[in-house]
């Protein structure tokens, strides 16, 4: 039993591997990982709350919860107001898998932006 636990698990990793490998691409000499929409939409709300502008899509705008994940909103909250880069703002490190798929909106058309 302990053979099939120790080869369900390689192949686990491998496919998870293979799938965030495949995930990544450069752009100006620089890696950038693909960003699910949810992930996005946490990151936007994010840099807005860092801001100061509250929890809200646009400056300005009421303030509608259109965010999925409060704990992972936060966290990123905290990245933007500790003044990370956006490019690397979603590079999480170890904090969980969702980050390794970030990536600044327009990065993979090439497009040039300050703004995560």
């Amino acid at each position: 039993m302990i053979k099939q636990e120790q080869t369900l698990l390689v192949c686990a990793g491998a496919f998870w591997l293979l799938f965030i490998v495949r995930t990544l691409f450069w752009v100006d000499g620089h890696l950038y990982a693909t960003l699910f929409d949810d992930a996005m939409i946490s990151m936007r709300y994010a840099r807005n709350f860092a801001e100061g502008h509250g929890l809200v899509w646009n400056p300005g705008a009421a303030p509608v919860q259109g965010y999925t994940n409060p704990l992972w909103t936060f966290v990123m909250a905290a990245v933007h107001a500790a003044g990370v880069p956006p490019r690397l703002a979603a590079d999480d490190g170890d904090l969980g898998d969702g980050a390794r798929r970030g990536e600044p909106v327009g990065a993979r058309s090439g497009a040039r932006s300050d703004r995560a």
